[in-house]
């Protein structure tokens, strides 16, 4: 992210993008508790917003230039160990697998899986692609870095 002030521009895009979602919620009345009970719920609750924010980002990191940045990690900052988080939430998520009823949720589960992708590459870019990327750039230590994108 080549700009003058990149942890200013990178608080800039979280608050766009939440500014984004939040709007399309309230316009479209989503009630939270409610997003899995019909794949028109799950549209407007999910697909939509989180959908129109992943595009507002998409296009944010192409106007910077960022993708290479927010994409790739190009130093160790983690020990190995930590893996064995995603591995436990993994199995968490094939587990819990076991109390969907699979007959009822023909209809909902696509836009679920496709609201449920779209979280995943919004929360990842705007969090470790803009906003660790622009704060590093910053100079921001690695602490301040982690608090900072924890609190937002």
């Amino acid at each position: 992210m080549t700009v003058g002030n990149p942890a200013f521009v990178a608080i800039g895009i979280f608050l766009a993008y939440t500014a984004v979602v939040s709007v399309l919620w309230k316009v479209k009345r989503v009630d939270y508790r409610t997003l899995s009970d019909s794949r028109t719920n799950a549209v407007n609750g999910i697909v939509l917003p989180i959908g129109v924010g992943a595009i507002g980002l998409a296009i944010t990191v192409s106007v910077l230039g960022a993708w290479h940045d927010s994409m790739v990690e190009t130093s160790d900052r983690a020990p190995a160990w930590v893996i064995v988080v995603p591995i436990l939430l993994g199995l968490v998520a094939v587990l819990n697998t076991a109390n969907i009823d699979w007959r009822a949720s023909r209809e909902v589960l696509p836009a679920l899986a496709l609201g449920t992708l779209l979280v995943g590459f919004s929360e990842e870019m705007l969090t470790r692609g803009v906003m660790i990327v622009g704060f590093r750039e910053q100079g921001w230590s690695e602490l301040w870095v982690y608090l900072t994108c924890t609190a937002l």
